[in-house]
């Protein structure tokens, strides 16, 4: 081999050594960084997802707290309009006497007591009566107590008739107050 070729062939070698280390000096660093960024945007979309996911969590939950609060402030919610369990029983009882009074009945004795609550949120008002009426209010007025709001549910009753058109009614029934809110 000759000078010439020589320096041919080393000029060669070293044209490739500059090519190949100016390559692995523009593609090494492209691909770390392209690999960073792929990390960074993967991290990124999962943060997202996070937020996003406690966005609607919180969204359901006002959307909860709102319907509750609607569903417990509407009249055929069925519940005792009462800011207290106290008022609650004074509710009851007004209702009880103006059912009885609708249906030509009156009210002979009643116990209106707290219950005990449920779920925390609803409260039970315990109504244990005995009252007089005619015959032919007797279905309606039962019908009433348990099927308009605020709602009883009459869990035992005995009727024994007084005279040729009026009866005794003793009857025990709860009605419901809505207490606190959802937490």
């Amino acid at each position: 081999m000759n000078a010439t070729t020589r320096s041919t062939v080393t000029a060669l070698i070293l044209l490739f050594a500059l090519v190949s280390a100016l390559l692995a000096a523009i593609v090494v660093p492209a691909y770390l960084s392209w690999a960073e960024n792929g990390r960074i945007i993967r991290e990124n979309r999962e943060k997202i997802a996070m937020i996003r996911t406690s966005q609607n969590s919180f969204i359901r939950v006002k959307k909860a707290s709102d319907q509750w609060a609607l569903f417990g402030s509407s009249p055929e919610a069925g519940f005792l309009d009462a800011a207290s369990p106290e008022e609650a029983l004074e509710e009851a009882r007004l209702h009880v006497a103006a059912l009885l009074d609708r249906h030509g009945g009156a009210l002979e004795d009643g116990t209106f007591a707290s219950g005990e609550p449920k779920r925390n949120q609803v409260e039970t008002v315990a109504v244990d009566l005995t009252a007089t009426l005619p015959k032919t209010g007797l279905a309606p007025f039962l019908t009433e107590f348990e099927d308009s709001p605020p709602y009883a549910f009459i869990s035992a009753f005995r009727v024994t008739q007084r005279a040729p058109d009026r009866v005794r009614l003793v009857l025990k029934a709860q009605m419901q107050h809505l207490g606190e809110g959802p937490q």
